[in-house]
């Protein structure tokens, strides 16, 4: 079935009352979240794509915010001209949104004057 056919039987299924919705991961768990009819044909090839979409982030930064536990990286590079590894003093298990405008503002861990 070619895409915008099955799309377009989505659709038809959702003006039946029918709703779609998708367990989007996140650092604690999953989220509940309802999607549109494109976003569920979409889950089969690209669900990352579609929990991003959903949290409002890009394919990389959902990726980055999983992988980081929803804590912002210091922004300072160490001794060895490495980026910092340490986490932003009260940016840890944030939330993907709150994350995402923390890391865009950056700061520093204890060690670079946090």
């Amino acid at each position: 079935m070619k895409d915008a056919k099955a799309i377009k039987l989505l659709q038809d299924i959702e003006k039946t009352g029918v709703r779609y919705s998708v367990d989007v991961p996140l650092i604690e768990g999953n989220q509940s979240m309802l999607i549109t009819s494109t976003q569920a044909h979409c889950m089969q090839s690209d669900p990352i794509k579609v929990f991003a979409d959903l949290l409002g982030l890009s394919v990389m930064e959902y990726e980055d915010y999983i992988a980081s536990g929803g804590s912002v990286v210091c922004s300072a590079t160490t001794t060895k001209c490495a980026p910092c590894r340490g986490h932003v003093i009260g940016c840890t298990r944030l939330s993907p949104s709150e994350w995402k405008e923390r890391r865009s503002i950056g700061g520093y861990c204890c060690a670079h004057g946090g």
